[in-house]
């Protein structure tokens, strides 16, 4: 951190900003043409300025080195980065300079070949060493990351920063780019790390960007730095790898932690993918490939990429490829790897099934494996993956024209030999389809007599295919609309026309069927078809009132009588064939249900509300009556005679597709719920919610329906039976069981059986194989859970929770989303089916009453069980999905769950007995309760379970015990007061170490034992359990990975850490508990050994000794290196703590190992500190000071690091070196520093320095601390700490903050320390830091303190002085800081400090600063304001830019009107005009004129008393401004823009004053003075105030004297010129309001009067007077002339005396090279003034009026004046080009104009041949010379031009202009820029529509001139040739490039223009056409590597300009 000390001088660091920010406000007025002229000059400044700026940082750095230097320097050169000041200079100027150059985003013009973040670039490139960028580039990381942020532009900055070295001419000044890389990734590894969580903000956008930039920039500097190794050597740069190596380590580590732990994980893959690129590009990284591997950082990624791939993220085909890309790319060396390669198979098969580039990489990695290791090994280790991988591998091989990796595939199976074959011998895998029939065919036919057989299923995957993962909208949405018929077409259930008519009713229609002939069949059968259609379009009343009594008659449904006739059409179809069909219509539903939500991707397409209204149609039917229809026999009938069974008046099951049943959609849900993309999962959810909403509201109606009819005793049996219905060969017993257990739920529940077919599905989707299917069960659950009444969700809960929980438990550990939101819906469905309203009995609420306790222990019984036997079997029977599974299936079924149930409880200790008390009348939903709650305890106690199944148990336990009011260890108490469950559960043992997985859960359920069940806290069993997490818990990590194994393979790091945690866990709730806390010190314990086998090896210890060896597994493991490890250890030292469990003696021994290793420098390591660390968070107290004393010794070590630290490491211990991990130097001494403020209250001593009892002295932690820092740069490892960016700082700022006092006391008090820079320095930075808010504010209530330091110096002056100068500048940070502070006491001192004048600039500005706070937050002092600003004169190296923004800006805003008023009643009272100086000119400039614009301005002139006008007019005006008056310019023009906003805005306030003020105004307008120009505006707004009678010849020959005045005025200034400006302008209307009678005839400036007289103006034949006397090119000319223009209006009555002046001007000022730009644009105002005169006469003229007009030698004049200035401004002839521009965009909107309404005119465009040649030429010449060329600018303008006038008048411009459009046509299409083109088809299109080629269907109005028309045709013949001439080359070229197409582009542009007009036109050259585009066909057909139609597969609405020019555009 830099501090703001010593001040410097407001040079670049100061101006920048301000210059910023008044081009940023001048950017806000474009269209003034002053602000945009001075923004031109701020752009210039600017220009300088940053140039300079770069001059300024080289001088600083190569002034202190010897760069250059061609001899020895004799004397030894300090380093620049040892002044502070330097440093913070140039990071000022380079911080100030970055927010400068946004003027340069959107400032034009630009100035050519500057890009100001080049130059900034470069800037930072001066600095060479490592260290000094550090020192400047790192703190200003962090603002250049959030201007970034902000501002998108500044990413070009950062890229030349990161990307560019400098040029070759400055050798010896490259390589900074690499010290950018660092400082960049070290602040986003550090700091926005976690940003990268979210992609998708603007944030973790740019840090994501950051990281590629930076990652992709590595391999290309590191070739660079192996061809210019020895340069690099010569200048002592490091390489790339050794500066990059810590933070790439750092980024490994932590993205590595966040892929485990975070659900979002997108942002950290691109990035480790970026960087695992950029690593393998060169391999040329070998020390971070060492460090990866030997770190085991290489194990943790694979094993993490492997994990993801396997989990639900791989869903996301994206997360997929890369976790298989960044597992083969791990930077490690091969040896490394070698154990790791059998598992990475796996991922390389993914990534061969992958992209081009994932196949790439892994045909790269697996040719480096084969390459390298044996073939025996490679064998090995594909051994698991040989088919999938031999599988990939052989689909490569293909021709070069079809796959670019056949060759290499080919080479690398032929290195492994026959290895690469033999698996050819084994079994393949083959397509395989259940069905093999078709489901129906399409016939289509074609003329004459032709037809094909299409099947239609193939048609229906392909429509789905298309439409899911298609990329064309067009062939997407026609996918959809095909599915979408062949739905309508399937699933429209035709039914016989008779089928509700009565029994005798159809049988009379069947036979008059029979006696029909097939002829008249077939024809009715067509008519009825059409009739039918059109009734299904039409739902009219009597088919309204059919729906509805079949939806809501509480009568039976309509029954189909036996002998009905069935359409003869079915025909004779087998088995398989009516399967096949039912399953094309299974596919179709299932691909419209779950692409129902594609409409939000596919612009036009209704894919949701057909899929919605498709759902409620089966739902309707369903409701109608057809869910009640019997599963029918496979077997069709063998020919149409034979009829189907009737059974009960319910048809069979007729397995046509006009039969089909409504179920066969719930079969499409549940195919649609296993789809792999979450997008259709989340479809078809919602149209199952659809569904079930229909189906349920239809029913509740039916029910009040039914109820309301009191037909109660005819129960509805569609919600008695399934939804497919009872079989009949079901027996009379299953039924009266079925309706036993549900005729309840049957009754209130419409459609149970649906409902419950709908939950079996979703449940069996949970337990799929597949991610996909088991996330899509659980979303349908969700959805089904919260739309299902509480009854029904009570008796379902318990299969869905135990669903649910086999889905948590198939998660891995990085799954949290889907954790997260699976157990969420857990929770919900407890909560709702706790919820049970109230019934007789016990509740089913889980209340305190014994009974239902006694309920949830039934679990574990055998009644329960058999009861549960029951259900299953009955579910069996009635399931949903009959036809799916038979009874034999179902029975064995029944067997495995038995089965299952039985091992379940053995390995959990829950065999269950009979149980003769449960009462055998509780109901059913208390049962339903019970069992959910016993499935959530035994998830939790289950040792077959992870982490997320028992946390979602354990908090819906949590919720149900606190609903309930009852306690989880009651529900528990109850299962272990049985002997069997307590004997499996309380006897469980962690050692020895078989399974480690399982007894990790061993732990977690023992420690949920002691926190909810602590009467077992002294039971023998746990106390030995407690006892083996001990023995874990004392071993190392890599002695449990010996003693166990998982898989044959030793367990990793975070299985040992899990099995620790547990332990840790066990341990803490036994301290928790109050029996075992409270057990008796000598209660014996038996123990298990660690490494013992036998079971009866054990030993024995007692209470005491266990709890000793419980607080000293806590004191070991609390510095782990994990994080739960490290707080739970917390947790138990806490616990050991409260309940006076820590001994001292126990806690010495047990510290005792870490104080000896920390002691000793050469074993110091940052774990060990951390693990202090973490003991003095807990246990304080337990230290001594030896532990300060030593560190203080190691620290003094560490100022002397080569000197002490690295002899203490090369000797070790015991002859054992010390082995220091790399880079951690500085954290080293960091952390022991950090050590102290956790330390007792003793250690304030070592805030001071100390003489110790053998006369040593001990350093105190400031003088440490200044000493570390000052030796920052000598230290090894990473340059990311320096000075100015210490790493010491923080936990310096710790330490004084717990000592306040003593720290003020230490800093303030001591003189010699306040004077010394170094600790007035660190002082600063310590109150100004973040963490220095506590000594901030003892600071501030330290006010004596501070005033004892503010006075005058005594004996020691020069000691004394410079401790009150950095008083001063810290008084004033601290008001800094907090703005309210400053007592009344320190802030006189500073105001007699100010006052006195002694103080030295630098600390002025301080006082200055310090003073204008206190004013601005009182009141009472504002009278200081007008002492405050004389401090801008005499101290210009100040930076006062604070006190003038508030007393110019905030002073007249925000002081209240009192504070105003008596602050210039103050002025004016103290002025004295004997006295005028500077001191009054910066009051008034600064002060009181915008405090008196403000006023007036802003409606508060009350403020301005009649006193205080009065004293303005008398005392200050007149004293300043009289005739004698000899006072100050500066001052009299302040005092006279005053006068000039009093007069302007409130004249009644002077009204009194007015002659004394004119008098003034007068007097002053003698004197040739800056103050002149103000006050001839203060003279206009007089004349306009109090100009009272306006026919007195005296008052007006005082306004015409001044007007005239003012025109000869030469101003010189911008701001003179527009006060002039505004002058004329104001006195104006005043002159136009006087006439005289008569006058000069030759003036027409007479205007009628009311009484028929005539009256003229006076003022224009004076100008004309004027004009004669000073020239026509004078300045006088000029200013009357722009007056004239602003003015129009008012001079339109003389006009006709100005018309002939300005003819004559047009030319002279707009055309001549010498001209400027101000000229030229007056000169086209003038014309445009013209114009408008004219058209006014105009209008005068229709209404009656005889107003002259210009003649038609005037018009013509004038039109080709502007024709000419058109051509003249098309090019920029100067820097202005924003000038340029403007003018020639004006210039065409004038010619536009003129081209609509100035018809008679005469165009004369000669010049342009010439024009347009020369123009061309001079492009030829820049291309020559490698310059980028644009659009001819004359041929451009030419063209829009000609545009203009082909369209308002084509006559005129094809008689004038015929030559000049003749050359324009080959130039237009020789052209390759679309801007050129577009103006030219435009053009074209207009000629073509005023000159069609068939003119005799044209009007006689288009052959009044027959020269055009001749001419015309000239030009289209020409036109026609040219386009002949192009076409043919295309026909016949010999090789294609792009310019062929450039121009053929052209050709197909203009044609389409001109058969826009003229359909017929081209037809010339259709012909040639056509031949071209043939040639290009074949052309494309024979080469069609070349490209030539790239883009033809793309639809023609996709072809934008950006294809223009290519083979695409044209074909």
């Amino acid at each position: 951190m830099i501090s703001d000390w010593p001040p410097a001088r407001p040079t670049l660091t100061h101006y920048l900003p301000s210059l910023a920010f008044q081009c940023q406000v001048h950017q806000s007025h474009h269209q003034s043409p002053l602000k945009e002229r001075e923004l031109l000059e701020f752009r210039n400044l600017a220009h300088g300025l940053v140039n300079t700026s770069k001059t300024v940082a080289y001088v600083v750095i190569v002034y202190h080195t010897s760069r250059g230097l061609k001899g020895p320097v004799p004397s030894h050169i300090k380093p620049w980065c040892s002044r502070k000041s330097d440093v913070r200079v140039l990071c000022q100027i380079l911080k100030s300079a970055l927010r400068f150059i946004s003027l340069f985003e959107r400032l034009v013009p630009t100035i050519q070949n500057f890009d100001p973040r080049d130059v900034l670039r470069e800037m930072y490139s001066v600095i060479m060493d490592q260290n000094e960028y550090v020192n400047v580039v790192g703190p200003n990381v962090p603002f250049i990351f959030e201007t970034v942020v902000a501002n998108p532009w500044y990413i070009g900055f950062v890229r030349n920063l990161v990307e560019e070295e400098a040029p070759s001419e400055n050798r010896n000044r490259t390589f900074s780019n690499r010290y950018a890389i660092a400082c960049i990734l070290n602040y986003l590894v550090s700091e926005k790390f976690d940003a990268l969580a979210d992609v998708e903000s603007k944030e973790g956008s740019m840090v994501l960007q950051l990281f590629q930039m930076c990652f992709e920039t590595l391999p290309r500097i590191q070739n660079n730095d192996l061809q210019r190794a020895p340069q690099l050597a010569a200048n002592g740069v490091p390489g790339i790898e050794r500066v990059v190596h810590p933070y790439v380590i750092a980024f490994l580590t932590k993205v590595t932690q966040r892929l485990s732990d975070n659900g979002n994980i997108l942002g950290y893959m691109k990035a480790i993918r970026s960087l695992f690129f950029a690593l393998a590009a060169t391999n040329k990284f070998l020390d971070v490939q060492a460090s990866v591997g030997s770190s085991g950082l290489h194990v943790q990624i694979v094993d993490t990429s492997l994990s993801l791939i396997k989990s639900p993220l791989a869903a996301n085909k994206e997360i997929k490829e890369m976790c298989a890309e960044i597992c083969l790319l791990v930077p490690a060396r091969l040896e490394h790897l070698i154990p790791l390669i059998p598992r990475m198979m796996q991922a390389a098969v993914v990534a061969l099934n992958s992209s081009d580039r994932s196949v790439h990489i892994a045909l790269r990695v697996l040719d480096v494996w084969v390459e390298s290791f044996n073939p025996e090994f490679i064998e090995r280790s594909m051994s698991r993956v040989t088919k999938s991988l031999m599988t990939a591998l052989w689909s490569h091989i293909k021709p070069q024209s079809q796959g670019q990796f056949g060759h290499k595939v080919a080479s690398m199976l032929g290195k492994m030999g026959g290895r690469g074959r033999r698996w050819l011998s084994e079994n393949a895998s083959v397509d395989y389809k259940d069905i093999p029939e078709y489901g129906m065919r399409v016939i289509l036919a074609f003329p004459p007599h032709t037809s094909f057989l299409v099947p239609l299923d193939r048609c229906v995957q392909l429509a789905w295919t298309t439409m899911s993962s298609g990329t064309d909208p067009h062939r997407r949405k026609n996918s959809l609309r095909l599915l979408q018929i062949c739905a309508e077409t399937l699933s429209r259930l035709h039914l016989p026309s008779n089928m509700l008519a009565s029994p005798a009713q159809a049988a009379t229609a069947g036979d008059e069927e029979r006696k029909r002939s097939p002829e008249t069949m077939d024809a009715q059968k067509e008519a009825d078809r059409a009739e039918e259609a059109e009734k299904l379009r039409k739902l009219d009343d009597k088919n309204l009132k059919k729906l509805k009594n079949l939806l809501f008659d509480p009568s039976e449904p309509p029954q189909i009588p036996a002998d009905l006739v069935w359409p003869s059409e079915l025909g004779v179809k087998t088995k398989k064939q009516h399967a096949a069909e039912k399953k094309m219509l299974e596919t179709v539903l299932t691909a419209l249900v779950s692409s129902s939500n594609i409409e939000d991707e596919i612009e036009g397409c209704e894919s949701r509300a057909f899929a919605h209204a498709t759902c409620k149609h089966f739902a309707i039917l369903m409701t109608a009556g057809w869910s009640n229809m019997a599963i029918p026999p496979w077997a069709p009938p063998t020919s149409k005679m034979v009829k189907y069974d009737v059974l009960q008046g319910i048809p069979a099951y007729v397995a046509t597709l006009k039969h089909l049943q409504p179920q066969i959609l719930l079969d499409a849900f549940e195919n649609g719920l296993k789809r792999e993309s979450e997008k259709e999962r989340t479809a078809t959810v919602e149209c199952m919610s659809v569904f079930l909403d229909t189906l349920l509201d239809i029913g509740k109606a039916q029910q009040q329906l039914s109820s309301s009819s009191n037909n109660d005793a005819d129960i509805d049996d569609r919600g008695k039976v399934d939804s497919d219905g009872a079989n009949q060969s079901e027996t009379k017993e299953d039924l009266e069981k079925v309706l036993h257990i549900r005729d309840k739920l049957a009754r209130e529940i419409p459609y149970l059986g649906i409902q419950q077919d709908l939950v079996t599905r979703a449940r069996h989707c949970c337990y799929g194989d597949t991610w996909a299917s088991k996330l899509g069960g659980s979303m349908a659950l969700d959805m089904l859970s919260k739309r299902m009444p509480e009854s029904l969700l009570t008796y379902a809960a318990h299969y869905i929770v135990k669903a649910l929980m086999t889905v948590l438990r198939s998660f891995p550990d990085s799954a949290v989303q889907e954790i997260q939101t699976v157990s969420s819906i857990i929770t919900m469905i407890v909560s709702r089916a706790n919820r049970l309203p109230a019934v007789d009995g016990p509740t089913g609420t889980c209340g305190g009453d014994t009974s239902m306790l006694a309920e949830v222990t039934k679990g574990h019984d055998g009644e329960e069980d058999a009861d549960e036997e029951d259900e299953d079997e009955i579910e069996a029977k009635v399931t949903t999905r009959r036809g799916k599974r038979s009874k034999r299936g179902s029975r064995a079924i029944t067997a495995s769950r038995k089965k299952q149930k039985t091992e379940a409880g053995k390995e959990d200790g829950r065999f269950k007995t009979p149980d003769a008390d449960q009462p055998k009348d509780s109901s059913r939903a208390e049962r339903d309760v019970v069992r959910l709650h016993n499935d959530l305890l035994q998830a939790v106690m289950s040792s077959k379970n992870n982490d997320a199944v028992r946390n979602a148990a354990t908090q819906c336990l949590e919720l149900l015990a606190s609903a309930s009011g009852t306690t989880i260890g009651a529900m528990l108490d109850q299962i272990l007061s049985r002997q069997p469950a307590s004997k499996s559960l309380l006897e469980r043992r962690v050692l020895p170490l078989r399974s480690i997985a399982a007894q990790t859960n061993y732990a977690h359920s023992t420690a949920f034992l002691f926190r909810h069940c602590p009467a077992l806290g002294s039971t023998d069993s746990l106390c030995t359990f407690v006892a083996d997490c001990c023995t874990i818990l004392e071993q190392e990590d890599a002695t449990i990975a010996a003693s166990t194994s998982i898989r044959g393979q030793q367990p990793k790091h975070p299985v040992i850490h899990k099995l620790k945690f547990a332990c840790l866990e066990v341990l803490a709730e036994c301290l928790g508990c109050p029996q075992f806390r409270n057990a008796k010190d000598d209660a014996t314990v038996t123990t298990h050994k660690w490494d013992s086998i036998d079971p009866r090896d054990n030993g024995v210890e007692d209470m005491n000794s266990l709890r000793s060896r419980i607080v000293a597994a806590f004191v070991r493991n609390i510095g782990s290196s994990s994080t739960r490890i490290v707080d739970l250890s917390k947790l138990g030292l806490q616990l050991a703590s409260e309940h006076s469990l820590l001994a001292k003696a126990n806690l010495e021994e047990s510290i005792k190992p870490l104080l000896i290793d920390l002691f000793s420098i050469p074993r110091l390591s940052m774990r060990r500190l951390a693990h202090l660390h973490h003991l003095l968070d807990v246990i304080p107290d337990t230290f001594q000071d030896t532990l300060g004393n030593k560190f203080v010794e190691h620290l003094q070590a560490w100022v002397d690091y080569e000197k002490q630290v690295v002899p203490a490491m090369t000797a070790g211990v015991n002859g054992i070196p010390g082995a220091m991990e790399p880079g951690t130097e500085c954290e080293l001494a960091a952390s022991m520093l950090d050590v102290f403020h956790k330390l007792p209250t003793w250690a304030s001593e070592f805030l001071e320095t100390h003489t110790l009892e053998d006369l040593s002295s001990r350093p105190g932690l400031v003088v440490l601390t200044i000493g570390l820092e000052q030796c920052l740069s000598s230290l090894p490892g990473p340059a990311n700490a320096s000075v100015c960016w210490s790493p010491y700082r923080d936990p310096l700022v710790r330490y004084l903050s717990r000592y306040p006092d003593k720290a003020v006391d230490y800093f303030v008090k001591a003189t010699a320390r306040l004077s010394s820079p170094d600790y007035f320095t660190l002082f600063l930075d310590i109150v100004q830091h973040s963490s220095g808010k506590v000594l901030l504010e003892r600071l501030k209530q330290r006010g004596d303190t501070i005033l004892d330091a503010l006075k005058a110096p005594g004996k020691d002056a020069q000691l004394e002085k410079e401790a009150q100068l950095n008083c001063i500048h810290l008084v004033r940070v601290v008001c800094d800081l907090s703005p309210d502070w400053l007592p009344r006491n320190v802030f006189e001192a500073c105001r007699a400090l100010w006052e006195s004048g002694i103080v030295e600039a630098r600390p002025f500005a301080d006082l200055t600063l310090v003073l204008l706070n206190f004013v601005r937050r009182h009141e009472s002092e504002a009278e200081l304001l007008l002492q405050l600003p004389d401090a801008f004169i005499g101290h210009p190296n100040c930076d006062l830019t604070a006190l003038k923004d508030y007393v110019m800006r905030d002073f007249p805003r925000e002081a209240s009107e009192q504070v105003k008023r008596n602050v210039l009643s103050a002025w004016i009272d103290s002025f004295t005009i004997d006295t005028v100086g500077p001191a009054d000119v910066v009051k008034v400039r600064f002060l009181l004129r915008p405090t008196i614009n403000w006023l007036v301005e802003h409606d508060q002139s009350e403020v301005l008393s009649p006193d205080i006008i009065g004293g303005l007019v008398t005392k200050i005006f007149g004293a300043v401004l009289a005739e004698d008056s000899e006072g100050d310019e500066l001052f009299q023009s302040e005092v006279i823009q005053i006068c000039v906003a009093l007069v302007q805005h409130v004249p009644h306030l002077l009204r009194e004053h007015k002659k004394l003020i004119i008098q003034c105004i007068w007097w002053t307008l003698k004197k040739d003075n800056i103050a002149k120009s103000h006050a001839f505006l203060c003279v206009a707004h007089f004349f306009r105030a109090y100009l009272g009678n306006k026919d007195d010849e005296n008052d007006i020959n005082l306004v015409l004297k001044a007007f005239f005045n003012m025109l000869r005025m030469n101003a010189h200034d911008s701001a003179t010129r527009e006060a002039v400006k505004q002058a004329i302008d104001y006195i104006i209307p005043i002159l136009g309001e006087q006439t005289d009678e008569g006058g000069d005839s030759d003036l027409h400036a007479g205007v009628d009067t009311p009484d028929g007289g005539k009256k003229r103006l006076i003022f224009p034949s004076a100008l004309k007077r004027l004009l004669r006397e000073e020239g026509m090119m004078s300045p006088v000319m000029v200013l009357v002339m722009q007056m004239v223009v602003r003015n129009r209006e008012a001079f339109y009555s003389s006009r006709l005396s100005f018309i002939p002046v300005i003819l004559a001007s047009l030319n002279k000022y707009g055309l001549p090279n010498q001209s400027t730009i101000d000229s030229r644009i007056l000169a086209v105002d003038m014309a445009v003034t013209m114009y408008w005169w004219d058209e006014k006469a105009k209008a005068e003229n229709i209404s009656g009026g005889k107003a002259t007009l210009l003649t038609k030698e005037m018009d013509t004049s004038i039109l080709n004046f502007l024709l000419r200035m058109t051509f003249v401004s098309c090019e920029v002839r100067d820097r202005d080009e924003t000038g340029w521009k403007k003018l020639h965009a004006h210039c065409l909107s004038t010619l536009c104009d003129a081209a609509k309404y100035r018809t008679n005119c005469s165009l004369k465009l000669q010049f342009f041949e010439k024009l347009l040649h020369n123009s061309a030429q001079q492009q030829k010449q820049q291309a020559a010379s490698g310059k980028s060329v644009g659009p001819n600018p004359v041929l451009l303008t030419g063209l829009r031009i000609f545009s203009v006038f082909m369209e308002h008048q084509p006559v005129n411009l094809v008689e004038c202009c015929h030559q000049q459009l003749a050359l324009m046509i080959e130039p237009s299409i020789y052209n390759k820029n679309l801007n050129t083109i577009e103006p030219f088809s435009t053009a074209i299109r207009h000629f073509y529509a005023a000159f069609p080629d068939d003119l005799a269907a044209t009007d006689a109005a288009s052959l009044t001139s027959p020269g055009a028309t001749v001419e015309a045709a000239d030009v289209k013949k020409h036109f026609v040739k040219t386009l002949e001439k192009y076409l043919t080359h295309i026909s016949e070229v010999e090789q294609f490039s792009t310019d062929v197409f450039w121009f053929a582009c052209n050709c197909v542009r203009v044609m389409k223009g001109a058969t826009e007009s003229s359909p017929r036109s081209m037809d010339e050259v259709l012909l040639l056409l056509l031949r071209a585009m043939n040639r290009v066909a074949k052309e494309h057909s024979k080469q069609p590597q070349l490209g030539l139609l790239s883009s033809k597969g793309m639809p023609q609405e996709s072809l934008s300009n950006a294809e223009f020019g290519s083979g695409a555009w044209f074909m």
